[in-house]
Order: C-alpha cells, then sequence, then structure tokens
C-alpha cells in the first residue's frame, strides 16, 4: 500500500477509535449518534492541527517527503472533522 494512503488511513482511525469509546461510555441514550459525530470532528480537527504544524516543520526542515504527506493527511482531515462536526451539531437540540 502506498506510504501517504497508509498515513492518511492511521490518522482517520485514531479519531474513528476515540470517538466509538466516547459512545461506547456515553449514558446519553437520546444523542448518541449526535454525540459520536461531535467528538469525532474534534478529534479530527485537533490532529488535523498538529500534523499540520508537524507536516511543516517536516517541510521546513528537509524531510520534504514526510512533510508533504502530514500536509495531506491535515487537509483530508479538515475536510472529514468539519463534516462530522457539521452532522452533530445539526442533530443537537438547544431549547
Amino acid at each position: 500500500m502506498n506510504k501517504s494512503i497508509t498515513y492518511v488511513l492511521i490518522n482517520l482511525a485514531l479519531p474513528f477509535t476515540v470517538a466509538l469509546l466516547f459512545l461506547l461510555t456515553s449514558e446519553d441514550d437520546k444523542n448518541m449518534a449526535s454525540n459520536f459525530f461531535l467528538a469525532y470532528g474534534t478529534i479530527a480537527l485537533i490532529t488535523f492541527a498538529l500534523n499540520l504544524v508537524v507536516g511543516l516543520i517536516f517541510y521546513i526542515a528537509g524531510n520534504k517527503d514526510a512533510g508533504k504527506k502530514l500536509i495531506l493527511t491535515a487537509g483530508v482531515l479538515l475536510v472529514i472533522g468539519a463534516a462530522t462536526c457539521g452532522v452533530g451539531f445539526g442533530a443537537l437540540d438547544f431549547h
């Protein structure tokens, strides 16, 4: 498998596992899916920020291949994290 795809899949699996743990330990039966999407989106956005910073550091320091892979992964995490946060907020009821 291509190394870039491996980086992306590993970085997508980490927030998914942590969000799944939030889902399994949740006591709120009414908004379980919403809580899962919010947790996954938030963790994905935090992971996006970390990957972007580390990728830029690697790219500037001279390890351009690893830097490009991390920046690519950060872009994918940004899109997926923002989308899942939007889904999670759509199911919330503020009344």
